[in-house]
């Protein structure tokens, strides 16, 4: 019988070493001073908005809508939904990054007015819907979502007096 645990001894020692060190229990976790104040956070801003919306929001926007509903043309209608799963993660990756990229906006110096965090909070929003869809490949509401998007992102870009980015949707993946 002790022949069967002679190889296992060492590795049980340092398990249950590990162990008993990410217990919480002891002195050691005692001793950390929990009235300390940890140093304020300051947030890097120097990157102009306008290269934070072309570099960042707008790739990520354009990824996600450019896989969503249909396109007319005088060919015909086509479907610009992902077809395979490398195409549904290309459109999860942009919907998160689009989704995360809402944060930069709200960062000290960059909200705008009291109206802003409503406009960041509605795209936000439709991102995150976006996510929820592509992650599940639920076309239809990807779709619809598409619609929602171009309308968030007109209703700031209006009440703000910026120019909305041009864009024509890819034929990349098809």
């Amino acid at each position: 019988m002790m022949r069967m645990f002679e190889g296992l001894q060492p590795t049980a020692a340092m398990l249950l070493l590990l162990c008993a060190g990410c217990s919480g229990g002891g002195e050691a976790s005692n001793s950390v001073d929990k009235t300390a104040k940890t140093p304020p956070v300051s947030f890097d801003t120097r990157l102009p908005l306008k290269m934070v919306m072309e570099h960042i929001i707008t790739p990520a926007a354009f990824g996600v809508w450019g896989a969503s509903g249909y396109e007319l043309s005088e060919k015909g209608e086509r479907d610009l939904a992902p077809r395979t799963d490398a195409e549904w993660e290309q459109v999860v990756n942009h919907a998160a990054t689009l989704q995360e990229s809402m944060n930069l906006l709200l960062l000290p110096g960059r909200v705008r007015d009291e109206s802003w965090p409503g406009y960041v909070g509605a795209v936000s929003g439709v991102a995150t819907r976006m996510l929820a869809a592509a992650e599940a490949h639920d076309e239809k509401t990807l779709a619809r979502s598409g619609d929602e998007l171009v309308e968030a992102c007109e209703a700031c870009h209006s009440a703000y007096q910026m120019p909305a980015a041009k864009y024509q949707r890819p034929d990349s993946h098809r």
